[in-house]
Formats: C-alpha cells, structure tokens, sequence
C-alpha cells in the first residue's frame, strides 16, 4: 500500500468513526454516510413464500440466537413486523407514528431508526426474544389479536398465547418505550417483557451497529451497499446451537434455516474481508458435521436433521479454507494460531431460554 493511499485509508475511517460518535452523541444526521436508510431486497414473501423478505434478527455475532423462533419480516405496511417461528403462527406487531416521518436514517436487519417531527422511533433486538424500541410523542405500537393483562399507571402488558407466548409491554412515561418478547409461557414472555424495558435503547442500537466500524473503506458510492451486504450477511449469523456448535451462516434465516455447505462457503470468503475468525467458525461449523467416514451432507439444521443426507456438493470447502489461510497469513503466527484454536465467547455460548 502506497504512503498516499494509507493516508487516505486513514483519514477515510477518521470521517467514518466520526459520523458514528456525532450521530451517537444525539446530533441527528440526515443520512449517516456508511449506514443503509432502506430496506431493499425482496417484497415482503414475493421470493420464498411465508417468512421471507426484509429480515429483522438478532445477529449471531451479538449474542446467543434461536433460528426457529422470533424472526420478524417488514411487511411494507408502514413498519410494521411480522414474528415467525414455530410452533405458534404467525404474530404482528404494528407499529402507528402519528407524527409526518421525515426520513428513515438507518434501516438494518436488527435496527430501525426514523425520524419523525415529534422525535426518533428506534427499534432493535437487546436479546434473541426481546424486540426492544422507543417511540417519538404520539405514537404507539400493538401486538395483533393480543389480550391486556396487566395495567399499573403507564406501564401495561398484552399477551397471545397458543402453545407458546409473546408479550408485549409499554411504558409510555418517558420517550414511549415498549417490549416485545417471546416465551414457551405467559410467565415467561411477561418476565421478558418486563426486563426489556429496562434495556437502554439508544446503547442497544449502537451495539448492534458497532461492526459497520470494522469494515473495508470502499469508494464512497459503494459503502452504503457494502453496509447493505454486511446487515444482510450479520442476521443471516447464528450463534453456536444444538448439532452446530460454531457460529454458523444460512443462506435464508427464514424459511429454510440451515446451514448449507455451498452457500457457507462463499460467505466464509465474503466474511475474511471483515473478520477473518468469524470466517473460520463458518467453515468450523461445515467440519463439524463431518462423518467418520468423512462425507460431509448438503445442509445441517440445529436439530440434526440434513436434507437429503446422501448428497454434498463440490469441494469448496478446500478452496474457502485456503482463501482463509491467506487472511490469517495477514496476521501475527501467534494471533492466527490463537484465533483457530480459541473460539470469540459468543460463537461457543449455547443459546439459553433466559
């Protein structure tokens, strides 16, 4: 890299880095320079059916995760979400800003930042069951079908309950905050519900956001797209969970939900430009299921189960892993030595119910 070049790369990460500590300090930015502002993608379920479209998620590299529950999908209807996952159906949460919207400022796979004349609507995951916001004066938000079950001065709560349960909680005394939580029980999803209001927002939404520091500085009218591909490549992350002990990729967390070895491939070599350890734990993940007799199957999902057990596909896998080595080349012996034998805490913390 030429000394001009370097000075560029550097003063490049300079303005980035900056944007993020203004927008974060509460200096509202029209359009912040590295974050996407619309959804893009599909039309809501137009591709795979039920479930698909604009995800909404926890990503894996933030936490422990459950790919069979609680993926939301914008349906288009102002921002309105739609909760997937079995074993109940389908659950919405509507969501009515009274106030004219002026801009959509961030729009990724796990935050939504609007702005409206009264104030911010910011939403975003504080865990894998918890769907976290605050809402500008005026608006409001409501779990479809849902009965009231608790009312004590602003705070109040409505469950759905079938044979799981989502709860949704609002207290409305300060910046209108609510909690959309999910749970095996009532009890549960209320206990969820509950302690999600607790969370602080705004330091919820700039932990989910923080990784867009870490990518690749591109020329400018590529970055927005390449902050695009990275939300869509983070809630498409799973964190290590049942059969698949690594952190883990899927080509659609919603309606497929497994690991397929093809697809884990080419994102391994997409990942090493952002972090080439995650990288590994994707291809980790596809050795993991190895057999004794060292076939590798076509898919995996958490609970074991392969489609079509008896088929694989070509040897990417030796072409990824190579292409992995040469990031890690990049890296001090001692690091790269570290990094493939010590898993990030996240990618080995099993998901919990808590």
């Amino acid at each position: 890299m030429s000394a001009s070049t370097w000075v560029r790369w550097r003063v490049g990460r300079a303005l980035i880095s900056l944007s993020f500590q203004t927008f974060f300090a509460g200096i509202s930015l029209a359009e912040p320079t590295v974050l996407p502002d619309r959804f893009g993608g599909a039309a809501f379920g137009s591709v795979l059916g039920h479930c698909s479209g604009q995800l909404f998620a926890l990503s894996g590299f933030d936490g422990p995760t459950n790919s069979s529950s609680f993926t939301g999908v914008f349906t288009g209807h102002n921002f309105d979400l739609m909760l997937c996952g079995a074993p109940s159906a389908s659950r919405y949460l509507n969501f009515s800003l009274t106030a004219t919207i002026n801009d959509v400022s961030v729009a990724t796979n796990d935050v939504l930042l609007v702005q409206a004349e009264t104030g911010q609507a910011s939403v975003t995951y504080s865990q894998w069951h918890t769907i976290v916001g605050a809402l500008p004066h005026g608006s409001n938000v409501s779990l479809a079908r849902a009965t009231s079950v608790l009312v004590n001065g602003t705070l109040q709560c409505w469950t759905l309950v079938s044979t799981d349960a989502t709860a949704l909680c609002t207290s409305f005394a300060e910046r209108g905050a609510f909690a959309l939580s999910y749970g095996a029980t009532e009890r549960e999803a209320l206990a969820r519900g509950l302690a999600g209001l607790q969370t602080n927002v705004d330091e919820a939404v700039a932990d989910r956001l923080a990784m867009f520091l870490d990518q690749p500085v591109v020329d400018h009218k590529y970055q927005k797209l390449l902050s695009k591909v990275l939300s869509v490549m983070r809630v498409n992350t799973l964190n290590a969970e049942g059969d698949i002990r690594e952190l883990w990729s899927t080509p659609d967390r919603e309606p497929h939900r497994n690991m397929w070895l093809w697809d884990s491939c080419f994102h391994s070599i997409g990942m090493n430009h952002i972090n080439s350890t995650a990288s590994w734990w994707f291809l980790k993940a596809l050795l993991d299921i190895q057999t004794p007799e060292g076939f590798i199957p076509i898919s995996r999902n958490p609970s074991g189960a392969s489609k079509d057990h008896d088929e694989t596909q070509p040897p990417l896998l030796a072409f990824a892993l190579w292409h992995n080595f040469q990031a890690h080349s990049k890296l001090d012996p001692a690091e790269a030595l570290e990094r493939h034998v010590s898993p990030p805490a996240t990618a080995c913390s099993p998901a919990t119910s808590v």
